[in-house]
């Protein structure tokens, strides 16, 4: 009657379905997980305006797309650099 899988396992002992919510569950190893999926995401069109906006930070705004690391980094960089010209230039001459 009911169809045996490689495991030995027949079809209904792998899969058994709950009354109260609904679900079909699947066995896995030693538990039952639910067989859900998440449903299929909407594509949202982008429109031209944005693009070009986009377009626009990635050309002009380089501070904002660079990561927060790499950006403090620099700032770091440029701190030590001015310090470094003043502590020379004027503390020790």
């Amino acid at each position: 009657m009911w169809k045996k899988s490689l495991s030995g396992e027949t079809y209904k002992e792998k899969y058994i379905y709950d009354e109260k919510n609904g679900l079909w569950y699947e066995k896995q190893g030693e538990y039952y997980l639910p067989c859900i999926t998440l449903p299929d995401e909407k594509q949202n069109p982008v429109g031209v305006w944005l693009q070009r906006h986009l377009r626009y930070i990635k050309q002009y705004n380089q501070l904002m797309t660079i990561g927060q690391m790499a950006c403090v980094g620099k700032m770091n960089t440029i701190r030590n650099v001015a310090m470094e010209a003043v502590s020379t230039n004027l503390i020790y001459n």
